[in-house]
């Protein structure tokens, strides 16, 4: 049995994570290697391109540039500078002033993107992505040495593998991936999957004496997708499909089909939960700017309640100006054992901020059972934010209200802390254990 993802992605690492949760460690193939893959998750790139392990993130000062170049860097990111000619854009790995790198994004006299050099977590360059008229055409993965033992044609999705002991073309990514899960070792009696297009169409070229779980979490619009509808209809090796959305699930439930073929059913996710709410009249925003919506207006009408406000760069004069409200905290250029404190320290989360999120902000929330609210126009994870703590801006009356009465309620700071959990899907481990064993035996 493994986990078969296209890409280690936030669906991919719940998932993961929740089986661990559960104790079941499935053994996990991720497709689509960034570099910065779990040592435990395997891909073909590293069966093929093998590198040591050995080795920290490139931070972003030692990029190799030419002399009297110059790197000039923030939280955000990083260019590189000939003279006042921009020659690369730096993409970090997160925006946690880590500025570790993860891609330097390289550009031709006319501004244009030329290549993309892609680093790994041990610092080493294992891939490079040539680019032509805005359309990346042709990625390689290095080995170890600098060799160049994968070439993917982006442009018409064929591949070429050469290792040096065989050589060999493939026609789609799927077949590569399929050729390699057979030569890995793994068992391939049973795999996980959750989405409808790489790791789908690699099951399709596997010996069809298996049988599969398609993991659905992604939403419907008023019909299920032509691939769904494939496995409903035709003999493959998908047995099952779980729908891991509960919206979803109760929006569409008389969409999906079960028949002699397939089975179809509903089973949510795990997520830790630390702690419990404690109804504390203190809320939390983090943000990477000084535009939040409402805040002001926030804390005139909510004097009762502290606002501690994080932020992981230096605050504008703006934000500094709030210290005049005496309930107002403020914590600029954060790190991470204060992120965590406030955390622990505070029972809602206003998701209101207009920038980026920052430190997986919301997240952190949820797992923490602290309240989430948040505006429509603002929201960045609305799948944890319940449909009913979720407002217009205009209304922010209302959703202060919802505040008072929730921290003043412990029955419904409760009501709100299990809706929220519900429709995030959330799963108590012992059921989802359960499920997945279920799966096995069918």
């Amino acid at each position: 049995m493994i986990n078969l993802f296209d890409k280690w992605d936030q669906a991919a690492r719940n998932f993961k994570l929740a089986q661990l949760i559960a104790q079941l460690n499935i053994p996990t193939v991720v497709i689509d290697d960034d570099g910065f893959l779990p040592r435990e998750i395997q891909s073909p790139m590293q069966y093929y391109c093998s590198h040591t392990n050995d080795g920290k993130p490139l931070y972003f000062d030692q990029i190799p540039v030419p002399r009297f170049w110059r790197i000039v860097g923030n939280s955000n990111g990083a260019q590189i500078y000939d003279l006042n000619h921009k020659r690369a854009d730096v993409i970090f790995t997160k925006k946690d002033n880590a500025r570790l790198v993860k891609q330097v994004r390289w550009q031709n006299e006319a501004g244009q993107l030329q290549w993309v050099d892609e680093y790994d977590q041990y610092g080493h360059l294992f891939a490079k992505t040539s680019w032509s008229d805005n359309q990346a055409r042709l990625k390689q993965y290095f080995d170890e040495k600098g060799r160049v033992v994968i070439e993917s044609h982006l442009d018409n999705g064929s591949i070429f593998l050469n290792t040096g002991e065989e050589s060999r073309y493939f026609k789609t990514l799927p077949d590569f991936v399929s050729d390699y899960l057979q030569k890995s070792g793994l068992n391939l009696e049973q795999i996980f999957y959750n989405t409808l297009s790489t790791s789908f169409f690699t099951t399709l070229k596997l010996p069809q004496s298996g049988h599969d779980t398609l993991f659905w979490h992604e939403p419907i619009k008023g019909e299920l997708p032509g691939n769904l509808n494939y496995i409903y209809k035709n003999q493959t090796r998908t047995r099952h499909v779980v729908v891991q959305d509960y919206r979803v699930w109760r929006a569409n439930q008389q969409l999906f089909k079960t028949n002699e073929r397939v089975d179809t059913r509903y089973l949510g996710i795990v997520y830790p939960h630390p702690r419990g709410n404690s109804l504390r009249p203190k809320i939390l925003i983090m943000t990477n700017s000084d535009q939040i919506m409402n805040l002001e207006n926030l804390v005139k009408i909510l004097p009762q309640f502290e606002f501690h406000i994080a932020a992981l760069t230096e605050m504008s004069d703006r934000l500094m100006g709030m210290q005049k409200y005496d309930n107002v905290h403020l914590y600029p250029i954060i790190g991470m054992d204060k992120a965590r404190r406030l955390i622990k320290k505070c029972d809602v989360y206003l998701d209101v901020n207009q920038g980026d999120e920052i430190l997986d902000a919301v997240r952190a929330a949820f797992e923490n059972n602290m309240l989430i609210l948040g505006f429509n126009e603002t929201l960045h994870e609305p799948r944890l934010v319940a449909d009913e703590n979720r407002y217009p801006a205009a209304e922010y009356d209302k959703l202060a209200i919802k505040i008072v009465q929730a921290v003043a309620q412990a029955e419904e700071m409760q009501r709100l802390i299990d809706t929220q959990r519900q429709e995030a899907s959330d799963e108590p481990v012992e059921r989802f254990k359960s499920g997945l064993e279920s799966l096995v035996k069918d």
